[in-house]
C-alpha cells in the first residue's frame, strides 16, 4: 500500500494522508494499532511529534482526533508508517527545493 494509487485510466494519483489512514482504519485485515504518524508539532523537539495508532480516537474530515482530545490537522502529517513500511510521505515532495 503506497501513497500513490492507480486510477482507471492507468495514471497515478496522489493519496492524501486522510485517504491512507481511512483505508487502514476500515480494512479488517489491517491493525490500526500498528500505525505511526509523524507530524509537525510546533514547540516539540525538532518541531516533530509522533502519534501511535492506538492513540487515535476518530478520523474526521479535516483532523485526526486523539483519545486525549487533541486534534491534528491532516496537512501537518508528514509521514505514516504501518509497521516497518512507509505508506505515506510528504518528506520527499520538498527534497531538492530551497
Amino acid at each position: 500500500m503506497g501513497a500513490d494509487a492507480e486510477r482507471g485510466d492507468g495514471k497515478r494519483e496522489k493519496r492524501t494522508a486522510r485517504d491512507v489512514l481511512l483505508s487502514i482504519w476500515w480494512r479488517e485485515d489491517m491493525d490500526f494499532g500498528r500505525v505511526e504518524i509523524v507530524y509537525v508539532n510546533r514547540g516539540a523537539p525538532g518541531d516533530v511529534g509522533v502519534i501511535r495508532g492506538a492513540d487515535v480516537e476518530h478520523l474526521s474530515r479535516s483532523f485526526v482526533e486523539l483519545r486525549d482530545g487533541t486534534w491534528i490537522p491532516y496537512h501537518r502529517i508528514k509521514r505514516i508508517m504501518y509497521g516497518d513500511e512507509e505508506v505515506f510521505s510528504r518528506l520527499r515532495e520538498r527534497s531538492g527545493s530551497p
